[in-house]
């Protein structure tokens, strides 16, 4: 930089170690807004970006398994969600997306032996509830998934309704 000039010339950033610190909130900003508005591979390449400069970056890694969801990637997601779990994220943000990854890939069998209500919010022990219920059916457990979305349906209901619900057996014939 000559003396006396304005400016301060930009570090330029290693291509090989990612974007630099400063650009990781903007990346996760991008990642997300570009997944909420349904851009799932700009969100997929803006998630990605941030990783290798940070790799325990957790809003990363959660928004990463979910995106692997919506492309179809149960194995991926199931992956990249133990991962987020591991840095420290709550399991309300790690139970749902690890139950569909589970189920994108027909293994029912082992979403039942890992997913459980934890009891804590309604609506997530009936969403886990939900699922646990979308997996009886691909082991031939009909009698199982009908008294769990049961379950998912009262659980559900708001309380003025006095869970009035007419019996699931009328919805499944």
């Amino acid at each position: 930089m000559p003396a006396g000039s304005r400016f301060r010339r930009r570090p330029v950033p290693d291509r090989r170690r990612g974007p630099p610190e400063r650009a990781l909130p903007r990346l996760n900003e991008q990642a997300l807004l570009a997944f909420n508005l349904g851009e799932i591979r700009a969100a997929y390449i803006f998630t990605k970006n941030a990783l290798p400069s940070d790799p325990f970056l957790l809003p990363a890694h959660i928004l990463l398994g979910k995106i692997y969801l919506q492309l179809g990637r149960g194995e991926r997601a199931e992956r990249e969600l133990p991962v987020a779990d591991g840095l420290g994220a709550h399991s309300s943000l790690i139970l749902i997306p690890l139950g569909r990854a589970f189920l994108l890939q027909d293994k029912a069998t082992q979403l039942i032996a890992e997913l459980f209500p934890l009891g804590t919010i309604a609506e997530e022990d009936a969403a886990v509830l939900a699922l646990r219920g979308e997996a009886h059916p691909q082991l031939g457990e009909l009698y199982d998934a009908r008294r769990l979305l049961s379950l998912t349906l009262i659980r559900v209901s708001p309380p003025a309704m006095g869970n009035t619900l007419p019996p699931v057996e009328e919805w499944w014939g």
